[in-house]
């Protein structure tokens, strides 16, 4: 085998034993508390369902419906206003997803009743498929840009990679159908990315092609994709690579372009169900239409907005990378802390803002977002912490790993976590 296949296999491994990992660890949270009813009409839930008897029962989401309607019969995308006109690919993997499932018997599957009552329990555990490869994938990710090279260095490292996989998001969305387990595959891809373009790794043409082509994908399936592809492209642009620009936009772009032409043909319209809602991304040009003050107005209205809900998913990860600030500063030096990933976390940190704030419509779920990027520079700064602590004191970071893990397990186990 060559390097890069050899590489290309081991990429492969690791992602699966991290989807084992982190289907392991969400079996477990069905046993923490439900959802509280007011919580779970509060964030567009319908009321649990056990999915095993003797277990604790999970979220569905409202919107799971849709959802599963969708990769049901995949060619809706182009009824003229199908809500998953955009991201067409979602359904059609979840499609595809659900063939191997409608082999196994009904006795031994499981999930809401009133999927099976509509023939769509097959699609449903596309989802589920779907969901555990793309948190394992996240995880995968995260795991590559961090040098683990010690068993210190993974504990100190634990509570960020817990905190990945097991939060408001797993919690709220791992069981159900539903497509935000992308939140957590994307937020890990794009600082991998942008890792892997400052150290000069995609200017061969071939790795930068397999990525373009992940972005293409990942376009048709989900909107935050974009953000990776604004990172690179800014990238390029910086360095003034200009072969590596026209790649990395053709690659990206096309399969898109081709998908809303293929649309506007068929249908004589392309049909955009945030937009239409919500007025996602076209506020912006409508508030311009009134000026710059108006513009400037409204975005001060849709920044508070996004700040209350942001406020509240921010806060324990902000309280955990201060608390590793404070204990390298108490104890170590930031002269080894890695550079290229706190550049990477803040590049896509700030994309995301801005993504947010041309979205203009928020959930927690969307400010989760912003949640990888506290978690990889708090973990790069705990693990150059680490390298750089004084003599008798390299305890305290591994220490701390396993204090904030036990806590956060608890709470989850017993509470259900905050929306318990």
């Amino acid at each position: 085998m060559t390097d890069r296949q050899t590489n290309a296999a081991r990429l492969i491994g690791l992602w699966l034993i991290c989807t084992i990992v982190v289907t392991v660890l969400n079996v477990l949270t069905l046993f923490s508390p439900p959802m509280t009813p007011d919580i779970a009409e509060a964030k567009g839930f319908s009321k649990d369902t056990a999915l095993v008897a003797g277990l604790g029962p999970v979220a569905v989401n409202i919107d799971a419906f849709e959802f599963v309607k969708s990769a049901a019969d995949p060619a809706t995308a182009l009824n003229p206003t199908d809500w998953r006109q955009q991201r067409p690919l979602l359904s059609l993997t979840v499609w595809a997803l659900a063939k191997p499932v409608q082999m196994i018997p009904p006795e031994f599957t499981t999930g809401p009743e009133w999927l099976r009552f509509n023939g769509w329990l097959d699609e449903y555990h596309g989802y589920l498929v779907l969901n555990a490869f793309l948190l394992g994938a996240g995880l995968a990710m995260f795991l590559r840009l961090l040098p683990l090279r010690s068993a210190t260095a993974w504990l100190t490292a634990l509570p960020f990679l817990v905190w990945l996989t097991i939060n408001e998001v797993t919690r709220a969305f791992f069981w159900t159908a539903h497509e935000q387990m992308f939140t957590i595959a994307v937020a890990t891809g794009s600082m991998l990315a942008f890792t892997r373009a400052w150290q000069h790794r995609l200017d061969q043409p071939i790795p930068l092609i397999g990525v373009s082509a992940i972005l293409a994908a990942g376009l048709l399936a989900y909107g935050t994709t974009i953000i990776v592809f604004a990172g690179l492209f800014l990238i390029f642009l910086f360095r003034r690579n200009w072969r590596q620009l026209a790649t990395l936009s053709g690659v990206t772009l096309l399969p898109y372009a081709l998908w809303y032409l293929f649309v506007r043909t068929t249908t004589g319209a392309f049909f955009v169900y945030e937009s239409y809602k919500n007025r996602t991304f076209v506020w912006v040009f409508d508030a311009a239409e009134g000026g710059i003050q108006n513009l400037w107005n409204e975005s001060k209205g849709k920044i508070y907005g996004f700040w209350q809900v942001s406020e509240y998913v921010l806060a324990n990860p902000l309280l955990l990378l201060t608390l590793v600030i404070l204990l390298t500063f108490l104890f170590a030096n930031f002269t080894q802390v890695n550079v290229t990933l706190i550049s990477a976390s803040a590049l896509y940190f700030l994309l995301a803002a801005g993504f947010f704030w041309a979205f203009g419509g928020y959930s927690t779920r969307h400010a989760w977002a912003m949640v990888p990027a506290l978690l990889l520079g708090g973990a790069a700064i705990g693990l150059g912490g680490l390298a750089t602590v004084r003599e008798g004191w390299r305890w305290v970071y591994p220490t701390m790993g396993l204090s904030v893990t036990a806590v956060y397990v608890y709470v989850w186990t017993t509470t259900g976590g905050p929306y318990g």
